[in-house]
């Protein structure tokens, strides 16, 4: 899994901007939506619900951006606690199965990467998918949230509500619980 760098924001000025002028909120949108679309979609069944879910993530940001405070939490961490309590209350009311397949993680294909890459790159995405789906739904969420969606330990606690350092410390053990799960699978180290 990859971690998405984006660039250092002015959270306030974002905010404090799209607040005078609605339009402007598509810069928010456009410096979080690869991110957010990420976790989103490892954490639902298909591109449609997580298109969706997506969508009622940043419209619940924009309806409730005038309650965000900077000096409470980063913006990302905000919106990822959006997101989470979308796709949380998406599971409630549907009651489904919380964690995508993992015949759909392998589907993802790059076009600018040769075949035997893409192949290496899908098995290995494969091995990974089914160690992390071997975890418990917390521990689950926290490598989501963390890989998928990029978030530091601080913003992850914000999120969830656990401690800064029980999320890395969680996060840690998870990290070598899967390492020793991958460890029985030839070069699938991690």
């Amino acid at each position: 899994m990859e971690n998405i760098a984006i660039a250092p924001l002015d959270e306030k000025a974002l905010v404090d901007r799209a607040l005078a002028q609605p339009s402007a909120f598509a810069e928010i949108y456009d410096q979080y939506v690869p991110r957010v679309y990420t976790y989103v979609r490892y954490r639902v069944d298909d591109t449609q619900t997580a298109d969706d879910l997506v969508a009622q993530t940043f419209e619940q940001a924009l309806r409730n951006l005038g309650g965000y405070r900077v000096e409470q939490a980063p913006f990302g961490a905000w919106l990822f606690g959006i997101a989470h309590h979308v796709v949380s209350r998406h599971y409630r009311s549907k009651n489904r199965q919380r964690w995508l397949p993992l015949d759909m993680i392998t589907e993802h294909e790059s076009n600018f990467l040769p075949p035997e890459d893409i192949a290496i790159r899908n098995e290995t995405n494969h091995r990974l998918v089914r160690a992390v789906a071997q975890l418990p739904d917390r521990e689950r969420n926290l490598i989501a949230l963390k890989f998928a969606g990029g978030l530091t330990n601080r913003q992850i606690a914000e999120v969830t509500g656990l401690s800064k350092s029980n999320v890395g410390i969680i996060v840690y053990r998870s990290l070598k619980q899967l390492r020793g799960i991958l460890s029985d699978v030839p070069g699938a180290g991690l």
